[in-house]
């Protein structure tokens, strides 16, 4: 256990608190827009590839259920399990770009700290647009179009940013505590 925190630590995952133990790190508002920013490119870049070498298969399938579990989370108003989803959604699409190095990313893992940070500091009714966007995704790169698939991811993560930027200083709150050093 003690091997696993200090990797985390030297990655910059956790940070340890005195008399607290090791915490989750706390992205700062920079860090956050640097790390989506760099994700937006990125992701875009895989949508147009999974389009451009899509094949009718079990993934379009599993991306097409996934769109449909988040209209459930979205109508009942359930933010843990969308975002939890649309982590999944958005690692499938860099998933089928087939690209490895892509996958590898630290600023794509990213992403799911930034939505355990972020988790509470906006409303739900966000959800049902942002599935949209997931459906647009979902069509271009079902149907081969890179560029569309490529716009449409631009789309989704531009507005993302745009929330992010928006937001105010205290939705920057701290996370839970993970274990005395």
């Amino acid at each position: 256990m003690r091997e696993a925190l200090q990797r985390l630590e030297s990655e910059g995952w956790i940070e340890y608190v005195h008399n607290r133990g090791a915490v989750v790190r706390i992205l700062s508002r920079t860090e956050i827009l640097e790390s989506i920013a760099i994700r937006e490119v990125l992701e875009m870049a895989a949508a147009g590839m999974a389009a451009a070498q899509f094949e009718h298969d079990p993934a379009g399938e599993e991306l097409t259920d996934l769109v449909t579990a988040m209209d459930v989370a979205a109508q009942a108003n359930d933010r843990p399990t969308f975002l939890r989803l649309n982590s999944d959604f958005h690692d499938k699409i860099v998933a089928l770009s087939g690209n490895k190095r892509l996958m590898a990313q630290n600023d794509l893992k990213l992403t799911r700290l930034v939505q355990l940070q972020m988790s509470g500091a906006h409303d739900s009714d966000w959800l049902p647009l942002a599935n949209e966007e997931h459906r647009a995704i979902l069509r271009a790169v079902r149907t081969g179009d890179q560029g569309g698939a490529e716009r449409a991811m631009r789309a989704h993560l531009g507005r993302v940013n745009g929330i992010l930027r928006d937001l105010p200083p205290e939705a920057f709150v701290p996370l839970p505590t993970l274990g005395k050093r």
